[in-house]
């Protein structure tokens, strides 16, 4: 078995790249709560954009690719409406990357910084970085929470505002007693 890594091409990864934005609807009042910040790969039609992000990653060029996702939804940061909020996608590993902690700006009220259900190799870096977030003014919310969540330490230490739940922690819960049990522990937890 080889230990390559995958032949990618970094710079039409790069090249292709576009932020598509998807509304975040806050359920009580039916209004647009935030936005979430969403990576498109024209280099790659059809292929899954987690499966993009995977193979940057195993190619050496994870943090290159999610520095210019998140430099790239920042940008775009001007084009919402007054309220909606900015909802980004880093990995915890990222997070913490120097190349990544150029982007935010000092001025971080009505960004959220929403890490992906990956794990950390270093908590303590994740940790501090996320009160650095904080006291510029982010939110952070935890990405695909589901009932099987391994880190619930983790994301307890994380001390998110926002927890995303996964689909699968929702979908069917009408019909099942230890199901809505499971979500209600989740949202004490939280």
């Amino acid at each position: 078995m080889s230990s390559a890594r995958p032949e990618v091409d970094v710079t039409a990864v790069l090249d292709g790249l576009e932020v598509v934005f998807q509304p975040i609807v806050d359920v009580a009042t039916g209004g647009l709560f935030a936005m979430e910040a969403l990576a498109r790969f024209r280099h790659a039609p059809g292929m899954p954009v987690d499966q993009v992000f995977a193979q940057a990653h195993e190619a050496g060029f994870g943090y290159t690719l999610e520095t210019a996702c998140v430099r790239a939804a920042m940008a775009r940061r001007g084009e919402l409406p007054a309220g909606v909020r900015l909802s980004i996608n880093v990995s915890p590993d990222v997070v913490h990357h120097p190349a990544v902690a150029k982007c935010w700006t000092e001025d971080l009220e009505g960004v959220i910084v929403e890490i992906t259900e990956h794990k950390s190799s270093n908590q303590i870096a994740l940790r501090d970085q996320l009160s650095w977030l904080r006291l510029r003014g982010a939110q952070i919310a935890v990405n695909d929470v589901r009932p099987a969540y391994a880190g619930l330490l983790s994301l307890a230490s994380m001390r998110p505002n926002i927890v995303k739940l996964h689909r699968s922690v929702v979908a069917g819960l009408h019909d099942s007693a230890a199901q809505s049990a499971v979500l209600e522990a989740l949202v004490t937890f939280s």
